[in-house]
């Protein structure tokens, strides 16, 4: 209970700040726009911080799509199982992806830790690679966060309850 009280607190803060990162392109690339065509002068840095706005949207936002099980999956054939083997299957392909999520949190935290990223700085605006690369390891522990969320609540659940989730979510997106 503590744990998913985490993952929901951690899940609102990540909706704000895509919704920041979604503002600030939006102003931006408005701004650039005005900037470019109605007084002939283009700022160098717009396009940069669109992009890594962008990027730390795609973490965030990714991290909230899992919690809500709104990524894109393929079931056709695993939905033909019974629902108790199919909980299962399902608990061990979400273990998968929790040590992939894992693998690659680690990773990109040694990156961000590298000398080689923690040198440079982004071209047009200044700032340090490594806070730009930041949002790799944040998003994607926050994505390990709440596929190991998920897990637990898979395996609490009863496999014909969670039947009734996976077809509510598989008829609502059909709407």
């Amino acid at each position: 209970k503590a744990l998913e009280k985490i993952s929901l607190i951690l899940s609102e803060i990540a909706k704000y700040l895509a919704v920041i990162s979604t503002g600030t392109m939006w102003l931006v690339t408005c701004y650039a726009v005005f900037i470019r065509y109605l007084l002939r002068n283009s700022p160098v840095w717009s396009d940069e911080l669109c992009r890594y706005a962008l990027v730390w949207l795609t973490f965030y936002g990714g991290a909230v799509a899992l919690r809500n099980r709104s990524l894109a999956n393929m079931n056709l054939l695993v939905n033909l199982i019974p629902p108790k083997p199919r909980k299962w299957f399902n608990i061990v392909v979400s273990i998968l992806g929790l040590a992939l999520l894992a693998a690659f949190t680690i990773w990109a935290a040694q990156l961000v830790g590298s000398r080689s990223v923690q040198i440079q700085k982004t071209p047009a605006m200044g700032i340090p690679l490594s806070v730009v690369y930041s949002c790799l390891p944040l998003g994607l522990g926050l994505m390990a966060l709440q596929q190991l969320c998920l897990i637990l609540h898979d395996i609490f659940t009863d496999p014909y309850e969670l039947a009734g989730e996976i077809t509510e979510v598989t008829e609502g997106d059909a709407v």
